[in-house]
């Protein structure tokens, strides 16, 4: 009798105590109670099921492996929009950042979709990355604090949020995550952020997509130099337990343009490159004095070598190089501008569309693959050696932007060069043999 609950009942019943009728009654109530016992017990589970599904639905980002940690609105020096960021962390690696995009819903118009989509690069699991318009004044008011980001991404206009904007997180075109109301202008709002950041962390007292985020006070960036000086430091700053690595330098590079033989229809050049994925329109040039120059100012690690080529309208025509040209990487497949970034900041030639020099050069100064130049070794580290068929009457070498290293005036078919003094680089040897120049770019490495 101690099996079962039901046992006692089960007992009296078969005692013969009872009749026939009253047996079956009672068999019927006590069926009646294990099916309504088994219901209620049924209705439990399932009441627990809709709301482990609810929840569910209501952190979709948790399956992601990006997710927003910061939207960031600051007050800059330099004005304009170069204070806009967001913030964003991966939760796993990804091996291919290009599934996710932004959105920006403007002064509460409802979601404009995806925006901004991320370049085809790869992420490990913990990465802090910062998609910023302006990277060079980022660096600045951040300070130390801008070497906790482990990548840095240069927006495209897109990202222009205001402190009344709410942000949207897309994973292969679908929205996973939201800062902010798309129908509401957060103007006034406890979410409102204008010259202020947002700032995901579990003390929050506003929650989107089931996060918490800690908005500082508006406008408590103005005046300020630094987020450091600045009356709200963005929490990533101050709460960050591991040690930036050592310091690094970053020389700004002035890329330029001339647009001005470009037969073809276009709106905005722009530059691409192994320092941005190849993105497309990720990183436009501007023509502020309209002289059809373009250029762009591009943060990158000094004595990095890099690709790159001009383009425009997100890819829709690119410039075509000559791979025997002198500062392409020579691969008749893939022509690409070849760099090695300078240690200091630079500002680059004003180069023809596709071509290594600027528009209107002579047709004099070309390179002659009839005539017998040698110029080796290459790379080169201390000595290098020019000679010919023909007596060389003059040699100039160039760095990167232009500016003479080396002028000498000879009458030989044999020079030798001391170059130990040169950084590493490359470097542009122009060699005149009579009335005709020959040029080859030559690295030099120590």
């Amino acid at each position: 009798m101690k099996g079962s609950l039901t046992t006692p009942f089960f007992y009296f019943v078969n005692s013969g105590v009872l009749n026939l009728v009253m047996k079956k009654i009672i068999y019927l109530f006590i069926i009646f109670s294990c099916l309504s016992l088994r219901m209620i017990l049924a209705q439990h589970s399932l009441n627990n099921t809709i709301v482990s599904f609810k929840k569910k639905v209501f952190n979709p980002v948790l399956d992601t492996g990006l997710i927003l940690k910061g939207v960031i609105d600051f007050d800059l020096p330099t004005g304009g929009v170069s204070g806009k960021a967001i913030h964003l962390y991966a939760l796993k690696p990804i091996s291919n950042l290009s599934i996710y995009g932004i959105g920006v819903a403007n002064n509460g118009g409802g979601s404009d979709g995806e925006e901004y989509t991320f370049p085809a690069v790869g992420l490990d699991y913990g990465t802090h990355v910062l998609l910023a318009l302006d990277t060079l004044a980022m660096a600045s008011y951040f300070d130390t604090c801008f070497l906790f980001f482990d990548t840095v991404i240069v927006a495209n206009s897109m990202i222009s949020h205001n402190g009344d904007d709410a942000i949207e997180l897309f994973e292969s075109g679908a929205v996973i995550e939201t800062f902010g109301d798309p129908n509401v202008d957060g103007t006034g709002e406890p979410w409102e952020y204008k010259d202020s950041w947002a700032y995901k962390d579990t003390s929050g007292l506003i929650s989107f997509s089931g996060y918490n985020w800690v908005v500082a006070q508006v406008n408590c960036t103005d005046g300020s130099i630094s987020t450091s000086s600045s009356a709200c430091p963005y929490p990533f700053c101050t709460s960050n337990p591991t040690p930036p690595p050592p310091p690094v330098n970053f020389s700004s590079v002035t890329f330029q343009v001339d647009m001005s033989l470009v037969t073809d229809n276009y709106t905005n050049p722009e530059i691409n490159g192994t320092f941005n994925g190849w993105c497309g329109s990720c990183n436009p040039l501007t023509d502020q004095d309209g002289n059809n120059i373009w250029e762009l100012a591009l943060a990158l690690s000094p004595g990095d070598t890099i690709e790159y080529k001009f383009s425009a309208d997100d890819w829709n025509i690119h410039e075509m190089m000559d791979p025997a040209d002198f500062c392409t990487n020579t691969d008749s497949n893939q022509t690409n501008r070849v760099l090695i970034v300078p240690q200091t900041d630079s500002i680059l030639l004003d180069v023809c569309w596709g071509s290594c020099t600027i528009c209107g050069l002579p047709p004099s100064l070309v390179y002659d693959k009839e005539k017998l130049i040698r110029i080796y070794p290459n790379p080169a580290k201390n000595l290098m050696q020019i000679s010919s068929d023909q007596s060389i009457s003059q040699i100039v070498v160039r760095d990167m932007i232009g500016r003479i290293k080396l002028n000498v005036n000879t009458s030989s078919n044999f020079y030798q060069l001391d170059i130990s003094t040169f950084t590493s680089n490359i470097y542009f040897f122009e060699v005149r043999i009579g009335q005709d120049w020959f040029k080859k770019s030559i690295s030099v490495v120590h």
